[in-house]
């Protein structure tokens, strides 16, 4: 059995996207910038991604988000929700490129649905695509 406190433990690992355009947008667009950080617009982006089961792979993306700048409860759920699906994973690693490939899916949903809303996040919307 996997031990959770290893996977929390790992600091090194960074988050890739092939669609840092699309978190730069997301955080940058004045004056109705969505997110704070990309860090809060990844965690937007793996929830729908894990809401819809979908993931993009990102192998050949540019870091975008280093893990230790993501709260130890955030990365604690995201683990546990991504074993409760992938109980078959074994190491940090392999958990951490599937929370990165289900934010490289729900980047691109949430940033077609946050700018066709005037860059307005309405949590509904994202949901029902």
């Amino acid at each position: 059995m996997i031990d959770i406190q290893e996977i929390l433990a790992e600091t090194t690992f960074k988050f890739k996207s092939r669609e840092k355009a699309l978190y730069d947008d997301l955080r940058d667009n004045e004056p109705t910038k969505v997110f704070n950080s990309i860090s809060d617009t990844l965690l937007c982006a793996f929830t729908v991604g894990y809401h819809f089961d979908k993931k993009t792979e990102t192998s050949k993306g540019n870091a975008i988000v280093n893990l230790s700048s993501i709260p130890a409860d955030t990365k604690r759920l995201m683990v546990e929700l991504i074993l409760l699906r992938h109980p078959d994973l074994e190491t940090a690693n392999e958990i951490w490129k599937v929370a990165e490939e289900y934010a490289e899916w729900g980047i691109e949903v949430l940033h077609d649905s946050v700018k066709s809303n005037g860059y307005h996040l309405f949590i509904d919307d994202v949901l029902g695509k």
